[in-house]
């Protein structure tokens, strides 16, 4: 991960951000993030190997990451897909996993 720090777009620096936790699948992509109060939520997408369908959350403050324990109904594997936030609710819409697309 990386991370930009500064107050204006004049003074920005990248550097690379000392994470802990449990990190995502190396090389994911096309998944979806939403933010809340500091933390990134981030769902499914794929790498080379597999898709997903995991709930990560990543706190900003902290540099710590989070594999959610999801129960219920819980989406099929995909990328290229949304997320957002109405409330305290995560709403997800749309994606596909190579064979199937998702409404």
């Amino acid at each position: 991960s990386t991370q930009s720090t500064g107050k204006t777009k004049k003074n920005m620096h990248w550097s690379v951000a000392q994470v802990a936790g449990e990190i995502p699948p190396k090389g994911l992509r096309s998944h979806a993030i939403a933010e809340k109060g500091g933390k990134f939520y981030i769902f499914g997408g794929v790498n080379l190997n597999a898709e997903f369908h995991q709930l990560y959350i990543f706190d900003a403050d902290s540099l710590h990451w989070i594999k959610v324990k999801t129960t219920g109904s819980i989406p099929e594997r995909r990328c290229a897909h949304t997320i957002s936030f109405v409330g305290d609710q995560i709403f997800l819409y749309g994606g596909g996993d190579g064979k199937s697309i998702y409404y």
